[in-house]
């Protein structure tokens, strides 16, 4: 009967959290620990697939981690554990496929962006199924692609975000840089420096009272106290979700991550 076992620490920026992977007999679970509490948490329980990737997978204020897991036989997705805003999200939806390279998801230090590599398709592209790094941004759901790689580059990639996600360092075949002079040296790596797009902005926010018509676009005058208004714009949540009556009778001012004031 194996023991438990204990693998892939990872610290805050912080320096206020660890993050671990603790295996047992049937299964992984991904451990928070606080250092200014002796109680660990348990924050993914019974997951066999769960990985942690080499390189940064917490976020400097330990509040997001990024791991690995199956959803299926060969499909690997990447998942978020977002003590921001308590909940767990799927962040990618890639396709079944036998051949591929570990996702390596590593998260930059504001917690906004995730990198991670894979030989299966992202968007629809890839058909060659050459291996390929990009970029997530978390909040928008957007994806660049930081590579475009010849179908002979299929080796495994690690990578890692600076604090702000506007660089990423990272190891790549080499035949990305051209032609080599022959094919056995394809996928010996060199390491390369990309600076990325800047992040998505998220637009205006309208704010209408609630009585407004539809097609009305924006309002010029505040709204009156204790009325009700209507917020209006793209990619404020990180979820669909309906708000409930609490049971005092008011609506939460907190909901999938968007936080009215």
């Amino acid at each position: 009967m194996k023991s438990i076992d204990s693998s892939a620490a990872k610290i805050s920026g912080d320096g206020n959290a660890i993050a671990y992977v603790r295996e047992t007999a049937t299964s992984r679970e991904l451990i928070l620990q606080s250092l200014a509490n002796p109680e660990s948490s348990e924050v993914i329980a019974h997951n066999p697939t769960l990985k942690l990737a080499y390189g940064r997978a917490i976020s400097n204020d330990g509040l997001r981690v990024v791991y690995s897991a199956e959803t299926e036989s060969n499909a690997s997705q990447l998942f978020l554990w977002d003590g921001r805003n308590s909940i767990t999200r799927q962040l990618t939806s890639l396709e079944v496929r036998s051949e591929d390279v570990p996702l390596q998801g590593t998260i930059s230090g504001d917690g906004m962006r995730v990198s991670f590599a894979t030989r299966r398709s992202v968007g629809g592209g890839n058909a060659d199924h050459s291996v390929e790094l990009y970029v997530l941004d978390i909040p928008s759901g957007q994806i660049e692609s930081v590579t475009n790689a010849p179908a002979s580059a299929t080796s495994e990639i690690v990578s890692s975000l600076n604090d702000d996600g506007s660089q990423i360092a990272f190891n790549f075949p080499r035949v990305l840089s051209g032609v080599v002079s022959s094919s056995s040296f394809a996928n010996n790596s060199e390491i390369y420096l990309a600076s990325l797009s800047p992040r998505p902005t998220f637009g205006t926010l309208v704010v209408l009272n609630g009585a407004a018509p539809v097609s009305v676009q924006s309002i010029d005058e505040a709204i009156a106290p204790g009325s009700i208004a209507v917020a209006r714009g793209n990619v404020l949540a990180v979820t669909t979700q309906q708000a409930t009556r609490q049971a005092d009778g008011s609506f939460p001012l907190r909901v999938s991550g968007t936080t009215v004031t």
